[in-house]
């Protein structure tokens, strides 16, 4: 078995955007990375992690991404480091009708580790190939680490395996509490899924403000990346999406379900140019909410900014 993809690992949608923007040769060198097997390198990091992101479709189709905590150790590697295995005793308390509620043997899932102390992650695609109990096994489709860039430092400071019970509120329109929950977060995570079914979470950060809420829809600057395009180019095929939010001070996460509209004009006009030079963002229309309290995110330090976070994120586009 391979340690990177032979052949090209790009879809139609991520080759597309690739070409539209001028980074084709730089995504190619960078893909690179993409393995059918999770990394040497991170066989230990993943053994170490206490958070982790999951997505999978539900059975209406959308794609809730929601973000998991669990001991040291709740997630390890096989030998070969072709599948991934999840220890849901080891995790904390499970909201209701989550992603991993009704999962199944075949079921696509995406999952990213994110260490923000550290300001490392990995992403692992996959599919369920063995149910046991409190345990979930994942084949690797798709494993490779992603670059550091708008990660805000914080250091945990509780035990993650502390967690207070579950409880969840749902709705479809914003209120003004979640719209400024909205505008205040410096990180939240986006669901999408490639032509072939398989599922990917990756990470977005900036400045406070750099999401904006406008007319009940969400506005998101693209900014400079790794060139491979990942998510835009699944949003590009398939426009639904599924967003989570943390809140590090309260232990609220917030996760929306809707749909995207992609703006890659590249055209920059203002000096104050809020997608840090790239002319690209994309609008999030949510059609369903869900609030959980009680969750992993709560009891962490001070972020500690990104030094790549565009300053002007703050600004009309």
């Amino acid at each position: 078995m391979s340690e990177t993809l032979k052949h090209d690992p790009f879809h139609e949608g991520e080759r597309a955007i690739q070409e539209l923007t001028g980074e084709r040769a730089a995504a190619v060198m960078n893909g690179g990375v993409i393995s059918d097997r999770i990394p040497a390198l991170a066989v230990s990091f993943v053994a170490a992690q206490t958070l982790i992101v999951i997505v999978r479709r539900d059975n209406t189709g959308s794609l809730w991404p929601v973000i998991l905590s669990g001991l040291a150790g709740f997630a390890n590697v096989s030998e070969d480091r072709t599948s991934l295995n999840l220890s849901m005793a080891e995790v904390g308390p499970l909201p209701p009708d989550g992603p991993l509620d009704r999962i199944l043997e075949g079921d696509h899932v995406g999952a990213l580790f994110i260490e923000l102390a550290t300001r490392r992650r990995l992403r692992v695609n996959g599919r369920v190939t063995k149910l046991d109990v409190g345990r979930i096994r994942i084949q690797v489709v798709e494993a490779y680490p992603a670059c550091p860039k708008y990660i805000q430092k914080r250091t945990p400071k509780g035990d993650c395996g502390s967690l207070q019970p579950i409880a969840v509120t749902t709705g479809t329109n914003l209120d003004p509490t979640l719209e400024a929950l909205i505008e205040a977060a410096d990180t939240l995570f986006v669901a999408s899924a490639g032509p072939d079914g398989r599922l990917d979470v990756s990470h977005r950060g900036g400045t406070p403000g750099f999401v904006r809420v406008e007319d009940g829809s969400l506005i998101v600057p693209d900014f400079s990346g790794n060139s491979m395009f990942n998510t835009l180019g699944n949003l590009s095929l398939d426009p639904s999406a599924g967003l989570v939010f943390p809140d590090f001070n309260s232990g609220r996460q917030l996760a929306l379900v809707g749909q995207v509209e992609l703006h890659l004009s590249q055209t920059v006009t203002s000096k104050n140019d809020p997608t840090g030079g790239t002319g690209r963002w994309w609008i999030f229309r949510p059609e369903r909410w869900i609030v959980t309290t009680g969750a992993p995110v709560s009891g962490w330090s001070a972020p500690n900014p990104s030094p790549f976070n565009p300053s002007n994120t703050a600004a009309a586009l």
